[in-house]
């Protein structure tokens, strides 16, 4: 069985990348979960509050993404009249 969940996120986890959680369970019960899509440590919050209900995490495999840096730009214009 594969659930997935998919959504855009306008704040620090994704910074405004569609994230995605994706679950597979087996036959014995055994749920994997692979998130994309959220850069730098910000995945552990995307999935916390589901881990917990979850159970147990045996296991946790970082990707790229988790050492990826999410980068913001602000760019501020002046405008100076002249007389």
């Amino acid at each position: 069985m594969r659930l997935s969940n998919d959504w855009s996120s306008g704040g620090d986890a994704g910074g405004g990348s569609m994230e995605r959680l994706e679950f597979t369970i087996s036959s014995s019960g055994l749920v994997t979960e692979k998130v994309t899509g959220v850069t730098g440590p910000s995945c552990k919050i995307v999935t916390e509050e589901i881990n917990k209900m979850l159970g147990e995490v045996l296991e946790v495999e970082e990707t790229s993404e988790m050492y990826e840096e999410t980068i913001s730009e602000t760019n501020v214009v002046e405008e100076k009249a002249s007389w």
